[in-house]
């Protein structure tokens, strides 16, 4: 059990996960002020920007994994690749299909968490449902890197996949989200008002609390 354990984190490449991070902090960073700007209290930001940032590690784990999977059946690693887990057989091309497939329903499960705790309550059904389906194509592309029938990445089409899922997506997408619960905090009163397109208008500075 250890051994496996070991193997899983190895072929989970740790290093690699502050770097698929950063498109987290960016969206956050870019809309956290005006976030804060009609809500003092930022418990329902930090709970939302946890199970975003969470999301995103947990697919870039899952495309690492589908990556060690994927060469070995492809053929690209063998026996020599002492540092790849199937390849070197400290792990069942079986064994690791499941765990691919249960971390997969744990980003999709943490995902759609992030949209719901964003979107609760408020009239955005369309756009939650197409963070949803974001999400679903994420999770895809997360896979088919390397790994399932006909590859991208082996169609020098990787690079443009990381820029469109952990850039444009990664940083639109959290800063969407997060900015989402402007409808909840404009129930409260805490916004200017919200146009006919259920988009919230923020006020630049915070207003000063009712005595």
């Amino acid at each position: 059990m250890n051994g496996s354990i070991q193997a899983f984190l190895l072929a989970s490449r740790l290093r690699t996960l502050p770097l698929a991070s950063a498109c987290v902090m960016v969206g956050a960073a870019v809309v956290y002020p005006r976030v804060t700007a009609v809500n003092e209290s930022t418990g329902a930001f930090w709970c939302v920007f946890g199970l975003i940032l969470l999301t995103v590690v947990l697919l870039q784990t899952l495309s690492n994994w589908a990556n060690d999977l994927g060469d070995y059946e492809n053929g690209a690693d063998g026996a020599d690749r002492t540092d790849r887990m199937v390849a070197s057989g400290q792990l069942s091309p079986v064994v690791m299909k499941r765990a691919i497939v249960a971390l997969g329903v744990l980003a999709f499960g943490c995902g759609l968490a992030a949209v719901g705790a964003a979107f609760w309550g408020t009239s955005l059904l369309v756009e939650a449902l197409a963070m949803v389906g974001l999400g679903v194509l994420a999770i895809g592309a997360a896979y088919r890197y390397t790994a399932g029938k006909n590859p991208y990445g082996y169609r020098g089409l990787g690079d443009l996949m990381v820029l469109v899922f952990f850039g444009w997506v990664g940083v639109g997408g959290t800063a969407f989200l997060l900015a989402g619960m402007g409808l909840r905090l404009a129930a409260a009163g805490n916004v200017d008002r919200i146009d006919e397109h259920g988009r919230v208008e923020f006020e630049q500075h915070a207003r000063p609390r009712e005595r």
